[in-house]
């Protein structure tokens, strides 16, 4: 069991997920390494912000790139430098090493805790819920929010917080009226275009 990998906090607002992401790193990772350029420390978990090209750090001048998707985590293995330009190593879960410079940093933050949207579609061993009892939360949270965090774990879900929030939470079904347009846009389809599009 790797406490680190095998754990994941999801919270709703993207405030106390700042917060939350500062005091574990404080409290689990006080002496990770640091680098004057990078806002991270060696051993620090990370998530991807949005989907891009990263080279993998061979040491080759001609080195793979790998597509790396928005919600992807890694850990931050080392810093170095080529030519006097600073990089930081990040290990992904199938173990490629990604090379990311300075700018690049930007599109990574810290993923001790990470929002229940970001985490759809992902599974941890160990889920831990945080139920925020805020104005804010109340606007996110709902009954299928709630659902979505909890079916994150594939062994174990701990919730902590306040248990008349979440309560309060789940009253509501629904927090927006989706509409995805779907039905109408398969509608507007001729039988001939649906043909030919299958």
């Amino acid at each position: 069991f790797d406490p680190a990998a095998d754990r994941q906090m999801l919270v709703a607002t993207t405030r106390f997920r700042e917060r939350l992401n500062k005091v574990v790193q404080k409290t689990f990772n006080p002496h990770g390494e640091t680098h004057e350029k990078f806002d991270f420390r060696i051993g620090d978990k990370i998530i991807c912000g949005r989907n891009q090209k990263i080279e993998i750090n061979t040491g080759e001048a001609n080195a793979p790139i790998r597509i790396t998707a928005n919600g992807e985590t890694g850990r931050v293995t080392r810093f170095f430098e080529i030519k006097k330009t600073p990089y930081m190593e990040v290990l992904m879960p199938e173990g490629s090493l990604l090379k990311i410079s300075v700018g690049g940093q930007n599109d990574w933050c810290l993923a001790n805790a990470i929002t229940v949207w970001k985490a759809q579609g992902s599974q941890w061993p160990i889920i831990v819920s945080a139920v925020e009892d805020s104005y804010a939360a109340d606007m996110i949270c709902d009954r299928a929010y709630h659902y979505t965090g909890l079916s994150r774990a594939s062994k174990a879900t701990f919730v902590v917080g306040s248990r008349t929030a979440m309560d309060r939470q789940c009253q509501r079904t629904s927090s927006v009226n989706r509409k995805t347009l779907l039905v109408e846009q398969m509608q507007s389809l001729s039988d001939a275009k649906l043909i030919e599009a299958i």
